[in-house]
């Protein structure tokens, strides 16, 4: 009997589990002096144009989502002339 409760209990944490592999990148910049610019999202190696990823800034936030099944390393970057003013991540 205590087997079938185990069973049971194993059912439903697999059923409440969630698989999926994702990731969502959320910011803010304060004040809009950066509305309508972009961020982009480059990997540390091997990027590309199919690998970057970019959000345009609005009303100071940006959001990236994606999927995280593949983990890498990324820098969070802005056009070149910006860099001097906001920081990489």
């Amino acid at each position: 009997m205590q087997k079938v409760y185990c069973f049971i209990t194993l059912l439903f944490m697999l059923s409440c589990a969630s698989f999926e592999s994702k990731y969502i990148i959320e910011g803010k910049l304060k004040g809009k002096t950066y509305d309508g610019e972009f961020i982009y999202l480059v990997p540390v190696e091997g990027a590309t144009a199919e690998t970057v990823d970019s959000v345009q800034i609005k009303d100071g936030t940006f959001r990236f989502e994606g999927d995280a099944s593949v983990p890498s390393i990324c820098i969070l970057r802005t056009r070149p002339l910006l860099r001097m003013e906001l920081q990489e991540l």
